[in-house]
């Protein structure tokens, strides 16, 4: 049954089927044990009467599988992941690989098996990115001042004809923005969508972007500049003493 469903790409069944798969067994064990029992002429109406009892004892002792079983059915109900989606999960990101009656296994990005709880998975922040729409593409970097003011000019019109010309760019407002100045650098940002139809192939289709961005910059000469970092010199005392041992450089000692 799982295997059709996974040829059909309904993964979302795939969850719903071994949660019903799993009770149904726990409830033909069940009865399997009550016809046992009777066949020996016990009582098992009056078994059921003290596991009513009983049974409340043991729900207070066991309260975290109780927690565990209605968290199963609140996800199964709100359906936030499926089977095969990469998702993050409390800032870990992974591939699902198993939603159970009593947890959710994902297999981490470092090959990691994680088993979280269904109690904890209800509670925690799911971020499914799998289903995300469009692939999210925001990037800012700087030219240097020796840019000039045409140059800065063909920056941008650089970038907003690459996004243009890109097979897989969702138009949006003002994609491409001169932020302005900062550490010696005039400052730009791409902020834009494009088409993605999974979170690994958005990553790939960004790169073709920037690598197509870099050789538009390169033809119009201008190269990505580190920003510059100043060295603050305003409260050391006058004097080379506290630098130089000896005095200035080169100087002679006495």
């Amino acid at each position: 049954m799982v295997w059709r469903l996974q040829s059909r790409g309904e993964l979302q069944r795939i969850g719903i089927v071994n949660f019903v798969t799993r009770t149904g067994r726990l409830a033909r064990l069940a009865l399997g044990v009550a016809v046992f029992l009777s066949t020996f002429g016990i009582d098992v109406t009056a078994g059921l009467a003290a596991l009513g009892i009983g049974g409340l004892a043991l729900a207070l002792g066991a309260r975290k599988a109780v927690e565990d079983l209605v968290g199963s059915i609140m996800v199964l109900a709100d359906k936030p992941v499926r089977i095969g989606d990469r998702c993050k999960v409390n800032g870990r990101i992974g591939d699902v690989v198993d939603v159970g009656m009593r947890s959710t296994r994902i297999r981490t990005r470092e090959r990691r098996l994680l088993t979280i709880p269904k109690s904890q998975f209800a509670d925690a922040e799911i971020e499914n990115l799998t289903l995300r729409d469009r692939f999210f593409v925001d990037q800012i970097f700087g030219v240097g001042f020796d840019v000039q003011v045409a140059g800065v000019e063909a920056v941008l019109t650089a970038l907003r004809s690459v996004l243009e010309e890109d097979p897989d760019y969702i138009p949006t407002a003002c994609p491409v923005r001169c932020l302005g100045f900062k550490e010696g650098l005039y400052t730009f940002q791409i902020h834009s969508y494009l088409q993605g139809p999974t979170y690994a192939e958005g990553f790939v289709r960004q790169e073709r972007l920037l690598l197509e961005l870099l050789r538009r910059l390169d033809a119009i000469g201008v190269s990505p500049s580190p920003p510059l970092h100043r060295i603050d010199l305003s409260e050391r005392s006058p004097g080379a003493s506290r630098d130089f041992p000896h005095g200035q450089p080169g100087a002679n000692p006495d």
